[in-house]
This record gives C-alpha cells, structure tokens and sequence, in this order.
C-alpha cells in the first residue's frame, strides 16, 4: 500500500520505446489507467477485465455491459468434485500510487505526459484473484467486479458487499468485538448505526463509549503509565475526548470514525487517532459514506477498514441499498468479517449488485459536480441573513477545515453535503423544507437529486426523544440540478416566499414576458382541473374549468382540438374517435375509418382492417358528421 507521498513512483508512460512508440500511438502505454477510466469501465483492463473479449468471468458473448448471474447454486468439475474456478476474474488491486479529484495543472504544457499526481488515482493490480463459486451466499459471481472497483477506489486488498450500510455495520460489529471488550463511538454521527452499537454491546456485555471529535487533544504519552491518572479519571476529568475513550488498558477493540459526522459535519483527525488506536491494540473503521473515495482515502491515513452505504453516492441513483466494508490488511480480522457476512445472510441480490456498478460508472462525474454545486451554495447560504450556521467542512470558517483540506485527497474537494441552522428554531426550518419546490424533502443522501431535511424530526422520532440534534437544523444533500436553481429555490424559502409551480415552466423559447405570464396561467388552471380529478371531484367535462384553445374556449382535458375543434368533443368519444398502435383517428378531419388505417399503415391486411372495425361498433365513420367550426385546426 502507497501512500501519497510515493506519487513519484507512478507507473509513468514508457518513454523508452523511441521510435517503436512513435509508431504505435494509440497503444497503451505501460502507465496504469487512471481512476476515471477505471470507473468509466467499471474496473476494465486495470482490473483484468477486457470489456469485449470475452474475459468478463468466462463470458465469451463479448459483451460490453457485465452480465448478472442470478443462480444460487454452481455446478462443481465432474471428475474431481471440485468448485470450478471463476476464468478471467477481476483483478484485486494493491497498489494505490496517486489521488486528486481533477486539480487545475499550473503551466501545463500542451502535449505533456500527464503523470502529475493530480488527476485521480493510478492503480496497479495484483494478479487475478483464483475465485470460485460454491452457493450464492459465500460466492456471487455478481459481486465480483463490483468489489474489485470498490476495493481499487479505496486502495485496500479486498471489498465485500452486504445488503445495506447497516448490515455491513453489523457485520463488522460481530466480527470484531466479544464480551469484554470496548467499543469507542463518536457522539455526533449517524443515529441508526450509533444506536445499533449501543444496543449490540449491551446485549454482549461489551463496553460502549462515546467520544466527541470537537473535545480533547491527543496526548503525548502513547503508552501506559506515561500519566499517572487512570482511565477513569481521564474519563471524568477530561470528557469525551477520543483519547481518554480509548484509554490505555487494551480493552479497546474498535473505534468507529465517522468524518464529517452526520448531519453536524463534524471533522476528525483520521491519522492521529489511527495512530492513538493502534498503540493500544484497537482497530479502526472510517464511514466513508460522504466522501467516498473520491475525497478521502482513509486507510492511506490509517484506517483498517473503510465502510460504505452504498445505497448512497457510490450507486447515486437512489435504486438500491447496498453496503461495503473495504479491509486495508487481509488477516484474520478481515476473515472473520467475511465470514460474518455469509454466516449472518447479509448478502445482496444479484440484480443490486449489478445496479450498483452500473451506478458506479458515473461516481467520477457525479461527485466532481457534488463537490462544486455545495462549496458554491455554501459560501452563499454563509451569509444569509435567516442562517445563523452553514455547517461544511469546506469553507475556511469552519472549525475543522484545516483538517478537512489535509485529509481531502486534492485539497480542494469537500463532498456534497452540509447543515444549515434556520433562524427562527424548529417551525422556521421546517417551513422552509415546504415552501422548497426543487429541493425534495426526504431522506437519504448522494442521489442525483437534492433533498432537504429537518433531521431532528427523524432522529427524535426514531429514539423517542432528544437525539442531540438542534431543532433548527436543515441537511442538504446537494445533487446535478443547476447550481443557481437550487440557490434561489432556497433563498426564497428562507425568505418565506410562496412560489406557484408555474414560476417553474418558464416558455423555453423565449416567448414574450405577456405570452410567459399566460403559458403559466394556463398551466396552473390545468393544475387545479387535474387535483379536483385526483381527488374524486371531477364533474361532466363541459363543467371543467376551461381555457382558451385557438380561439375558441374550451375546457381543460382531453378535448379533439382538430377535427371536433370547437364542439367541445372529448377525445373519450368513441362515437367519434379512436386510438390504433397510438395514432389517434377522428372522423371529422380523417374520413371514412377503413381509408384511414390503410392510409395511415400501408401495408396493413384486409383482415386486420376489418379485424379493427368490428373492433368499434359504436364508431359512426360512415355518418355524414357536422363539420368543426371555422376556427377548428390542428394540434
């Protein structure tokens, strides 16, 4: 494992090859991918998987996307009974050797290798893992490539995927701590996952220990005896600090980091408690959920293991749930969480599986635009005067932006999500969440929409009181839409302003402001008929709220603007209209039925016509129909 202090010894482009090179230069070169290519390709060649070639886990169709093996039971060699082993497998990278999410390149020159340390990470890959395939439990063949990108990402010799973020959590709780042991939690996290430890260690006689990030600086004694104080007066004299909740006497098994700290954004110094922890024995696992890779490498700063909900910006669609935890060290901790996983059944389908890497494919792009949409409304929503805090890590006045932008990979990347405290305490925040029209009030993080949130709404229900959240607290998870939308979108709800869904469906084609201010009009009354109809209240459709149709009034719905243009003649006509493979027929403008459907499908059988006529016997097509008025059209 290379830290990013070993940049320089990136496999460069070979320079060496003279004028062999020169005449080959679309061949790759013996520089390994890059991180973007690696996820483009959902691992491809870096990975040991040539997209195309048939090398995809024996696939020999060629396909470019890899295919979802649904099966829960694999067929062992005839001859030796043994499980057959995966062909072409994707490789188990253990080498991460640079990182930085897209940093400018000062006098860059045109044409020049591009070796620096900057643009994601480069990756070189062990040889391909001997997999094999038993029962769909232990070993999915789905899993595989999935793993093998996630394990790249975080630089770490294997991934095992789990059915949420919360089941990888459990998993490494019951793989890592026993009776008598400690557990050390941050105060300020995820409630969900603080509140399952709490309870797991109860129930296993394992002591639980909280630990406030903001408390406390690190000793200088790293080994006992080097302070005459015992842990327990440590405890009570100093608080809540990291340091004094791990203590000195070994009993600590795991320390959880969770950096920023859900929804407080929080930072922790990931390096110096890694290196507090290991000198007491203790392991250490970093949620990496709101970074991602992309931002933060933990185990290059220390960790042993790295978890992920999945479900998050790592698949970014909001289409699955999904977990992974990443090991730094494969050993017998990493052994018994894999063991844990198939023991427990916390396994995920083959179908999420494949979501989530084709989710994957997209992480680059995604988090780049993330990480620049909120550092913008960051600084704007700062110094808004109805928000006394914006709570994120990557502005300078934030108390652990220091740290933040040592542990950031580029320096510059911050995540996509940050708190804002709304002036006016709990009912202030939560009108804001209603009068938002882009932002969606809901919960979860890292999709390609952006949410808002009244967290204490949520945690104090889920715990039945106060869960440390302050009530004036909004999380935003900032997703793809435009920038400036979801700047004014939120500005104006700080600022108690009713926006109508119109103001929305501006006229895209530059329409004059009197002809806009009519489109929108038009479409609220169109609004208001479809809500009464929802809502059961829908009368006869001449007593519907009606609208100006080429001159002529008419009211809102279904109505045949073209041949019935004027007559106020619902398309749900059937004396008078008809709908084949979706072209809509009216008798008024289209003539005689049978002439329409040969027309209009040349090629159609007489049997079919007429297949298609007794279909519609209430059709009055050969009638002599009253004309529509002059002001009729088309649509």
């Amino acid at each position: 494992m290379v830290g990013p202090g070993d940049a320089g010894e990136a496999v460069a482009p070979n320079k060496a090859a003279g004028a062999h090179a020169a005449s080959h230069p679309a061949r790759m070169s013996t520089r390994a991918p890059r991180v973007d290519t690696v996820i483009a390709q959902a691992g491809g060649v870096a990975l040991g998987i040539c997209p195309g070639r048939g090398a995809n886990h024996g696939d020999t169709t060629g396909s470019v996307i890899p295919p979802i093996y649904p099966s829960t039971t694999y067929a062992r060699d005839p001859e030796t009974y043994l499980p057959r082993p995966l062909m072409g497998a994707a490789r188990v990278p253990n080498r991460v050797v640079a990182t930085a999410i897209d940093a400018p390149a000062p006098n860059r020159r045109e044409g020049a290798d591009d070796d620096r340390p900057g643009r994601f990470t480069t990756l070189e890959s062990a040889p391909a893992h001997p997999g094999k395939n038993v029962y769909a439990r232990p070993d999915n063949p789905t899993y595989v490539q999935a793993e093998a990108v996630i394990a790249a990402l975080d630089g770490g010799v294997g991934c095992a995927l789990f059915s949420s973020g919360m089941a990888a959590a459990c998993g490494l709780a019951t793989a890592l701590l026993k009776h008598g042991d400690r557990c050390v939690f941050p105060r300020h996290s995820y409630f969900a996952c603080r509140e399952y430890f709490r309870q797991h260690c109860a129930r296993i006689g394992c002591e639980f220990r909280l630990y406030d990030c903001r408390k406390g600086k690190l000793h200088e004694h790293l080994n006992e005896g080097a302070d005459p104080r015992t842990d327990e007066e440590l405890w009570r004299t100093e608080g809540s600090s990291v340091e004094t909740a791990i203590g000195t006497d070994g009993k600590t098994k795991l320390v959880w980091i969770e950096t920023p700290a859900n929804p407080t954004w929080d930072v922790t110094d990931v390096r110096r408690v890694c290196d507090r922890a290991h000198a007491f024995g203790a392991s250490v696992c970093v949620d990496n959920t709101v970074l991602t890779p992309l931002c933060c490498a933990p185990i290059r700063l220390g960790a042993d293991f790295v978890m992920h909900s999945a479900t998050k910006y790592l698949n970014g669609h909001s289409d699955v749930v999904a977990g992974a935890v990443v090991a730094a060290v494969d050993d017998e901790r990493w052994g018994a969480v894999k063991s844990a996983r198939a023991m427990n059944g916390g396994i995920l389908g083959s179908f999420e599986a494949w979501l989530l890497l084709r989710g994957m494919r997209t992480l680059h792009v995604r988090v780049r635009r993330q990480c620049e949409s909120a550092s913008y409304l960051a600084k704007r929503l700062a110094s808004h005067k109805n928000v006394s805090h914006c709570l994120y890590q990557g502005l300078a006045s934030h108390p652990g932006h220091d740290v933040a932008t040592a542990q950031s990979t580029d320096g510059v990347s911050f995540g996509g999500m940050m708190s804002i405290r709304v002036k006016g305490g709990a009912d202030a925040a939560k009108s804001v969440c209603g009068l938002c029209k882009i932002w969606v009030p809901a919960t979860s993080l890292g999709g390609v929409e952006s949410l808002i949130e009244h967290r204490a709404t949520l945690e104090g229900g889920c715990l039945g009181g106060d869960s440390g959240v302050p009530d004036d607290l909004l999380r935003l998870s900032v997703g793809l839409e435009d920038p400036e939308d979801l700047w004014i979108d939120l500005k104006e709800a700080l600022e108690g302003k009713k926006r109508k869904d119109s103001d929305y469906f501006l006229d895209l084609a530059g329409a004059k402001p009197d002809a806009a201010a009519a489109a929108a009009a038009e479409f609220d009354r169109k609004r208001k008929a479809e809500s009464c109809a929802i809502a059961g209240k829908r009368g006869h459709y001449k007593d519907r709220v009606r609208v100006t149709v080429d001159g002529v009034e008419a009211p809102v719905g279904n109505v045949c603007r073209r041949g019935c243009a004027g007559l106020d003649v619902p398309v749900s006509d059937k004396s008078v209209h008809a709908k084949v493979k979706g072209v809509s027929y009216c008798a008024r403008s289209d003539g005689a039925f049978p002439d329409w459907l040969r027309a209009r499908f040349p090629g159609i059988s007489l049997d079919d016509v007429e297949a298609a006529v007794a279909a519609r016997p209430e059709l009055r097509w050969g009638e002599r129909l009253p004309p529509a008025t002059a002001n009729g059209g088309g649509e």
